[in-house]
């Protein structure tokens, strides 16, 4: 089985148009986002990360402690992350995203969603259908252990 070149290009071309739809959609979001990369990066760190001492906050985001000391303070102000006392070791302070924090990830991570989600509930049964088929197709590919590299993908194709 091998891939017909115009159907790929198709297929690529309807994934940057839905892709740039759905960033117009979030675009808000960023655009009145008021913090430096460092803060965003840090604020993402300590979301998925969960609470966690200066000192690792540091460490994950490979910077120095009077940095990430700075970068939390700054997030503190911004009332997207909280110092609460470690519940182990009452001398450390950790570090946690609060509600507002968590609430902005959330936004930043997913603002199209809803926006998509509306698109897929307007498709008629069969195509939503197909299209379920396709991408799970997809996501066999895109999920394997090993990245599949162009010369193996009609081999690939032909395995499934």
């Amino acid at each position: 089985m091998t891939s017909d070149t115009r159907s790929v290009t198709a297929v690529m071309e309807a994934f940057e148009a839905i892709s740039r739809s759905l960033r117009k959609c979030a675009e808000p979001d960023w655009m009145e986002l008021d913090l430096t990369m460092a803060q965003l990066k840090t604020l993402f760190t300590l979301e998925y990360g969960g609470p966690a001492t200066i000192g690792q906050t540091g460490e994950k985001l490979g910077i120095s402690l009077p940095t990430a000391s700075h970068l939390v303070d700054r997030l503190v102000q911004g009332g997207y992350v909280e110092r609460t006392e470690d519940p182990a070791d009452r001398r450390r302070t950790l570090a946690s995203t609060t509600a507002s924090g968590s609430e902005l990830v959330d936004r930043l991570r997913h603002g199209g969603h809803d926006v998509l989600r509306g698109w897929l509930e307007a498709l008629d049964d069969e195509t939503l259908s197909s299209l379920v088929m396709g991408l799970n197709g997809l996501m066999a590919f895109a999920c394997e252990p090993e990245v599949i590299a162009p010369n193996d993908l009609t081999e690939a194709v032909e395995a499934h």
